[in-house]
């Protein structure tokens, strides 16, 4: 009887215990579903503390063993010294949950240059410039090169399911064609590296996307257009434009502009609640909208295209940019049953819009400029409270 009661006890303690991890953790799998077999139920810190989660994954690019065997890569073939080595996304354990698209779209009146998405423009890059304490360090890359006759683009699609509300963070920065073989550079010492890449060194012309899509009816999004002022990031919640009066949809849009250019490393942020859309860059909220927010089960993508239209902008032909993404980190819901209302027949990210109206922002650097929305986060994203499924309603209370 003793021993009965001191095991009901024991698993009694266990079941109501909250530990504190620190996330994200290099040596996850990256198609674990959750940080420990005790954890099954997250709440997102400073966006909405009545909203919990079931579903955790993280992707961690960032100490891939890369086979020694690596193809080759040329970011300009007039140049044999922009070589670099990469291996394919299709090739790796993230192709479970991550599926680099292979379709085009052709030229139209508002997109004249056409698309052609392949999965050769997404993969992994390995950086030796980290020296011998790091020597599988690596990231993901997605790229866009302008030719004369199209634009080869790149985009990536979760395909682990619907997601129906989550709290979505991307550790990225975009680089020129300098910055990606600066990173890529084999250190060796009779080759003299490329410069660094400064701010404006990004060719002008793309768009990067990260986003939950249902149809353009149903869409979350952060972008950044290359075009602009590396400090300048667009939250929406799509349609953010009427094409009938050819303007922004007031509330449905927020144009910010960050104290870390988008050329260095970011922690991009995006949680999908039921009543609200909130964005983080770093650790600060930087916008929150509750019009017309998505409310259909949805997929988990990320894009890097260009298409000449006003709102990529058009590249040169010859010219390339690269989205590096270290990590993905993703906790959500699945949906019930019965939430798709039919299949998805569109395909996200290319906009049928015109450009915004541009926004007067003054410079960021020291991140003094008001913004409605904008607030410190007293909670660290990087720590995460777990709760057992006996107390998962009361456990939930937690900020993580």
């Amino acid at each position: 009887m003793k021993l009965t009661f001191f095991l009901s006890f024991i698993l009694t303690l266990l079941s109501t215990t909250t530990t504190t991890i620190s996330l994200p953790n290099p040596n996850l799998n990256p198609n674990q579903k959750s940080p420990s077999f005790l954890c099954d139920c997250y709440i997102p810190s400073a966006s909405d503390p009545e909203t919990f989660f079931t579903h955790y994954k993280f992707w961690d690019f960032r100490n891939v063993a890369l086979p020694s065997d690596l193809e080759t890569t040329q970011t300009n073939p007039h140049d044999p010294s922009t070589t670099f080595h990469t291996y394919p996304l299709t090739k790796t354990i993230f192709d479970r949950d991550w599926r680099a698209q292979n379709w085009s779209r052709e030229a139209t009146p508002i997109g004249p240059v056409p698309i052609v998405n392949t999965d050769r423009n997404v993969f992994l890059l390995k950086d030796p410039s980290s020296g011998q304490l790091a020597p599988k360090s690596s990231f993901l890359v997605l790229r866009t090169t302008r030719f004369a006759d199209h634009a080869s683009t790149a985009e990536l699609e979760g395909t682990f399911g619907f997601v129906y509300h989550c709290s979505l963070r991307v550790r990225m920065r975009m680089l020129s064609r300098e910055g990606i073989l600066r990173v890529a550079d084999n250190t060796n010492p009779r080759k003299r590296p490329p410069p660094p890449a400064s701010s404006s060194g990004i060719p002008k012309g793309t768009c990067a996307g990260i986003f939950t899509y249902r149809s353009a009816q149903c869409e979350s999004d952060i972008e950044i257009l290359t075009s602009e002022d590396p400090h300048t990031i667009h939250y929406a919640n799509q349609p953010d434009y009427d094409p009938v009066t050819d303007k922004v949809i007031s509330g449905a849009s927020s144009v910010v502009n960050l104290s870390t250019p988008w050329t260095d490393w970011v922690t991009h942020r995006l949680d999908w609640h039921s009543g609200s859309s909130v964005w983080f860059a770093d650790g600060q909220v930087r916008a929150n909208l509750s019009y017309s927010v998505p409310d259909q089960p949805s997929y988990v993508a990320m894009n890097l295209w260009s298409d000449g239209g006003v709102w990529s902008g058009e590249m040169r032909v010859g010219e390339s940019v690269f989205m590096a993404i270290e990590w993905i980190e993703l906790v959500y819901n699945v949906s019930s049953g019965g939430g798709l209302q039919g299949p998805i027949r569109d395909r996200p990210g290319q906009r049928v819009r015109h450009r915004r109206p541009s926004v007067d922002l003054p410079s960021m650097r020291g991140d003094t400029v008001d913004r409605p929305s904008a607030m410190e986060v007293s909670v660290s994203r990087a720590e995460v409270k777990r709760q057992t499924g006996k107390t998962r309603i009361a456990g939930c209370q937690q900020p993580c």
